[in-house]
C-alpha cells in the first residue's frame, strides 16, 4: 500500500509543480522541486507521502484555490480526497503496517 501512496504523492508533486510554474510563483518552484527530485530518484526510498508534508508552498497553493469563486468544487473535492486517505491510513495503523 505504501508503494501505491508514494506514486500518488509523486503524481501530486509533479502536478504541483506545474501549477507553481503556471501561477508563476518561482520561488515556491524552485523550493518544492530541489526537495522532490532527490525524494523521487533516490534508491533508499522515504516516505513520499511523509516527506511532502515538509513541502510549505503546497498547503497555500490548495488554500488559495479553496479560496478562489469560481472554483468552488476544489474545496469538495479536497475535502473527499482528505477523507479517503484518512480512512486508508488509518486503516494501515489498525493493520500494523504503521512504519515504512
Amino acid at each position: 500500500m505504501q508503494y501505491w501512496f508514494d506514486l500518488v504523492f509523486a503524481a501530486l508533486l509533479v502536478l504541483a509543480a506545474v501549477v507553481l510554474v503556471w501561477r508563476r510563483w518561482w520561488p515556491e518552484l524552485v523550493y518544492v522541486a530541489l526537495t522532490a527530485i532527490p525524494l523521487m530518484t533516490s534508491l533508499s526510498h522515504l516516505s513520499l507521502a511523509r516527506s511532502t508534508l515538509l513541502l510549505f508552498p503546497l498547503p497555500l497553493l490548495v488554500a488559495s484555490a479553496l479560496l478562489a469563486r469560481r472554483w468552488r468544487w476544489v474545496s469538495w473535492v479536497v475535502l473527499a480526497a482528505s477523507l479517503i486517505v484518512m480512512v486508508l491510513t488509518t486503516s494501515e495503523l489498525v493493520q500494523g503496517h504503521w512504519a515504512d
